[in-house]
């Protein structure tokens, strides 16, 4: 799912004479953030239970 987020950030960026309203730019960005604040999760907590 970050990857369809991210390629849709890419693709806004890109997007000749088009312009996205600032409530789409937000929900991107914000799902891009939540998907990779639990990927940082998953991983620290991969490498807690590692050291176990």
């Amino acid at each position: 799912m970050l990857a369809k987020h991210i390629v849709s950030l890419y693709d806004m960026c890109f997007a000749d004479g088009m312009s996205f309203d600032a409530g789409t730019w937000d929900e991107k960005i914000t799902d891009s953030l939540n998907y990779l604040f639990l990927l940082k999760a998953i991983v620290k907590e991969g490498q807690t239970n590692q050291q176990n």
